[in-house]
């Protein structure tokens, strides 16, 4: 193998983890605004059938606490902090594998 492909092969390593990163990234952000569309979607819709349910106490608190436990757990705190981790621990594991290339490259001898 000779330097100029192993300097190849580290810029190849340094473009795909960048996309991978940004896909990543990409896929948390999406993932917390649907959480935040579903807690308005779902507090849009017990507002509108609330009305309706006035005489029936039974329904209405079921709807209510339907309602919390889907918000709860589209809102809970440890699953975006998973999320946040997740991509903590790559880039991490990024740093650690491209250090491990940059230094077989440079093991490399320069053609002469």
């Amino acid at each position: 193998m000779n330097k100029t492909f192993a300097l190849a092969t580290l810029n190849y390593f340094d473009m795909a983890v960048d996309a991978q990163k940004k896909v990543i990234s990409d896929f948390i952000s999406a993932q917390k605004n649907f959480s935040a569309q579903v807690i308005e979607a779902s507090s849009k819709a017990v507002a509108s059938v609330t009305p309706y349910l006035a005489g029936n106490t039974f329904a209405k608190g079921a709807l209510e606490q339907i309602n919390t436990a889907l918000v709860d757990a589209v809102n809970s705190k440890d699953a975006l902090k998973v999320q946040d981790d997740i991509l903590t621990a790559y880039e991490k594991q990024v740093t650690v594998n491209r250090t491990f290339l940059k230094s077989a490259v440079d093991l490399i001898p320069a053609k002469a």
